[in-house]
């Protein structure tokens, strides 16, 4: 080889290249491993910790926590701190990001970690104040709840102390302040604000202003006489620009809505075992709720300190809220009840923090506030200000003075349901089952029960007003003659217990109460109410399989009723000409089984016409801005429709103000015409093609996934999927989005469960998309399959596969095993004992035909 020197410049730089590829190739395999592997430190630093002993404080004795193989941890203690304590160590693990989220919206806090966008969400979270009424709430709480609420918090902040936070908190670049006993208060008053009847006032009130008190009161089912003696604030501003939903409302309907106000509501069933293939009762609960991930709840058991518990609970609340003991069982649904009352003040000309009051100028309370943002120095400041009858929500425009909207709420009121839930955990027959409902107040809520010893029962529990008028819009907050009169005593509120027709259905119906109005003014329709019972009569002995399909149903009771005159009005359109797609469509729907299903090209074109249907009858007389308030407000609308539709013949020349003098017939005939554009336009040309899968989709969206890119790093999702907002396989998805080309899911089955009492340590359960909340972990969508196809997985309190298992070890006992032989015989036979609890294992899935 020739000496350098002796090379051509052209060989020198042929070289010098080749060498420089070779180090710039390596730098870069170097820079590569090195991100992959601290990205991969960043990670493991955000896996929980499931396996051997860990030293901790803050317990008296050791503790077992044993996974399953769905993620659900089984919790053996002692005593009930160090249960409690295990229960936020072990539920921190999995959603401890999701908990402070939460505490955040609860206490308006959002703009710290999200910045500007998230101000006025955090102020109007600041106004109804979750944080202020968890403060009094902690001041009145029992001792059991107390001591509950303490040790969760020592057990969550024993895992803030690992470090291993998840990666939403990386990705924001914060890191969670330590755990209070205030933060799960106000979680669970947040929970209650969510499932309140709040929107249908506000809603109410603008269409009052924009039709009249009487047409708007048309709109809403009559429960005996409703109405007859109401009076509106509204109406004395009849010639008003009163206009709600100007005022910072809108932005729960923003592109950035980092926190979904939903509402609520479910299925609950209980049979006896009169008609049970085992001679004891059954029952099932699916609460209705957005779906999110992660989800709302997290399974787990409690074993020890009197406590054998099964089911779910919110993240960052202690105990089991839905589920069972070895004695009983339980499940919620909405009661719907009217639990918030708005009252429109009228302020002083000259000092807006005065209001008047019964003839007096009254002072209001105000708070000042500081909001602190992200990336900002200076916090930005507001003032709160808040009347006798609560804070002040909404600036309302109207002529001539500048009325506030106040709003009062049950969950204002001081009370304890942590000590019901805990109550209600421990107790093992119908007395004791009352007693703990009696301390439950917010949210109003109906309670189905079953028991070994074969009894079934309901009851209606919660703060429900009593009013001598008023209450399903807007009042006028100058005068006493609204105020509330306290709430309907306890006992006076309906129950059943062991019925004659040996089964009980609570799905958001009215209650069976002498007048339903003192409850509710809305309750939800009884389609799926009438559809459960007409599945519980088709047998005489049911199994958990029946309950399982109950659950999955997606027959829609809405179309058998509707469905002769919707086939009429097609079969119209065929004689004024129509072609062979129209032909096609009719035979479609005319050989549709009622059945809402993914390929069902029937359910699609029906599901298409009742949307059309609802903007053809509702938009002009609303207008664009307000008939997007009253199809987003979903139970409100698909109300009135049933109502106007059930209030006009179709025959002849109608006069109703809803049809614009032409009949109902007419409008359906026109309803077809833009049913049948839509669906080509969206579809395709073939009818065949337009499966209801293909339009309706769900999609698990995680509140970092609204935003790109993180919508590809969190979310599940979209899948096509069965049912709609009436049937039993509840899908909800938001009205009038005609043009927009799909039907997303919000809200549905966040959990489906159901047991045998003659079993009652087994359950089945389905909690999509999973139990984790922790991304890339195995348990972040493992539950999604199972809750597409109508699938569980069993539980059980005594027997289970075991995925892992982990010890804590009270630290002051590990310190002195060397030198104190009697403090480590104890300590192994404390283990030896929990060890006894976990030696089950269930490797098979039994017949549900036969459970």
């Amino acid at each position: 080889m020739k000496p350098l020197e002796t090379l051509t410049w052209g060989r020198r730089f042929g070289i010098f290249s080749f060498i420089m590829k070779k180090w710039i190739l390596l730098f870069l395999i170097g820079f590569l491993l090195t991100v992959f592997f601290t990205t991969f430190g960043v990670y493991r630093r955000t896996l929980p910790v499931r396996k051997g002993r860990v030293e901790v404080e803050g317990i008296q004795g050791p503790i077992r926590i044993d996974w399953d193989i769905w993620g659900v941890p089984h919790i053996s203690a002692e005593n009930e701190e160090d249960l409690f304590f295990a229960q936020g160590y072990a539920v921190a693990q999995d959603r401890l990001w999701q908990m402070d989220f939460l505490r955040r919206v609860a206490s308006g806090r959002l703009a710290e970690i999200f910045g500007r966008k998230a101000v006025e969400t955090d102020f109007f979270m600041r106004k109804i104040g979750c944080d202020r009424i968890a403060q009094k709430i902690l001041q009145i709480q029992s001792p059991l709840s107390m001591r509950a609420l303490e040790a969760y918090a020592r057990g969550v902040n024993e895992w803030i102390r690992k470090d291993r936070f998840g990666i939403e908190f990386r990705i924001l670049r914060y890191r969670p302040e330590p755990w209070k006993p205030l933060d799960s208060i106000a979680i669970g008053r947040l929970i209650g604000w969510d499932l309140a009847n709040w929107k249908a006032d506000l809603v109410m009130g603008d269409l009052v202003q924009r039709w009249g008190l009487e047409k708007a009161q048309g709109i809403l089912p009559s429960y005996e006489s409703a109405f007859s003696n109401q009076h509106s604030a509204v109406r004395e501003m009849e010639n008003s620009e009163f206009n709600i939903h100007s005022s910072p409302f809108t932005i729960h309907q923003s592109p950035f809505t980092i926190y979904q106000f939903s509402g609520g509501s479910s299925n609950a069933w209980v049979v006896d075992g009169t008609k049970s293939v085992t001679g004891k009762p059954l029952l099932a609960n699916d609460p209705h709720l957005p779906l999110s991930l992660p989800s709302q709840w997290i399974e787990v058991h409690l074993s020890g300190g009197g406590y054998e518990v099964l089911g779910v609970t919110l993240p960052g609340i202690p105990g089991v809220i839905i589920g069972h003991n070895q004695k009983i069982a339980w499940g919620f649904t909405s009661a719907m009840a009217d639990d918030v009352d708005f009252f429109l003040l009228r302020t002083h000309p000259q000092d807006s923090d005065k209001y008047l009051w019964e003839g007096n100028w009254k002072e209001m309370e105000v708070l000042e506030v500081e909001i602190r943002v992200k990336g900002e120095e200076e916090p930005l400041r507001r003032r709160i200000r808040l009347s006798h009858h609560g804070p002040i929500l909404f600036e309302v425009r109207a002529k001539g003075c500048s009325p506030q909207l106040a709003m009062r709420w049950t969950g204002f009121e001081t009370t304890d349901e942590l000590f019901a839930i805990l109550l209600l955990n421990r107790s093992s027959d119908w007395e004791g089952f009352k007693e703990a409902m009696s301390h439950f107040k917010v949210p109003p809520s109906n309670v189905i029960y079953g028991d070994t010893e074969g009894n079934i029962g309901y009851l209606l529990t919660g703060l429900i007003p009593l009013r001598e008028e008023g209450g399903w819009r807007p009042l006028s907050g100058w005068e006493n003659r609204y105020e509330w009169n306290g709430f309907i005593p306890y006992e006076e509120l309906p129950r059943r217990f062991n019925p004659g027709d040996h089964f009980i259905v609570t799905a958001n119906q009215p209650v069976p109460i002498e007048n339903p109005s003192l409850v509710s003014h809305l309750f939800g329709l009884p389609d799926r109410a009438m559809r459960i019972e007409e599945r519980l009569l088709e047998k005489e002995k049911l199994s958990l399989k029946e309950f399982q399909e109950i659950q999955t149903d997606p027959v829609s009771s809405l179309a058998k009723r509707w469905m002769e005159e919707i086939l009429k009005s097609l079969g119209r359109g065929l004689e004024k000409g129509g072609n062979e797609k129209m032909e096609r469509a009719y035979q479609l729907l005319a050989e549709w089984n009622f059945r809402i299903e993914k390929e069902s090209s029937g359910a699609a074109l029906f599901e298409v016409f009742m949307e059309t249907l609802l903007k053809k009858v509702f938009l002009d007389p609303l207008g664009e801005d307000l008939f997007q308030e009253f199809s987003n407000f979903w139970l409100l609308s698909t109300t009135a429709l049933d109502q106007v539709l059930s209030q006009d013949s179709g025959v002849g020349t109608s006069d109703s103000d809803w049809f614009g003098g032409m009949t109902r017939e007419e409008v359906f005939d026109e309803t077809w015409v833009e049913t049948m554009a839509f669906l080509t336009e969206t579809l395709g040309e073939e009818p065949s093609d337009w499966q209801w899968g293909r339009l309706h989709t769900v999609h698990f969206v995680h509140p970092l996934g609204r935003v790109f890119p993180f919508n590809h790093l969190f979310n599940l999702g979209p899948y096509p999927y069965a049912g709609d907002g009436r049937t039993l396989l509840r899908a909800q998805s938001p009205h009038a989005r005609i043009g927009q080309g799909n039907f997303k899911t919000l809200a549905g089955d966040s959990y489906r469960y159901f047991i045998d009492l003659s079993q009652p340590e087994k359950s089945y359960s389905v909690l999509p998309p999973g139990q984790s909340g922790l991304w890339g972990t195995r348990h972040y969508g493992d539950q999604m399959e199972l809750w597409l196809e109508g699938e569980v997985h069993p539980n059980s309190m005594e027997g289970f596969e075991i995925e892992s298992s982990l010890f804590l070890i009270p630290i002051h006992l590990s310190l002195q095993e060397e030198n104190h032989p009697f403090v480590v015989g104890k300590l192994k036979a404390a283990l030896n004992e929990l060890e006894k609890k976990r030696s089950g294992r269930v490797t098979s899935r039994p017949d549900l035909t036969k459970r």
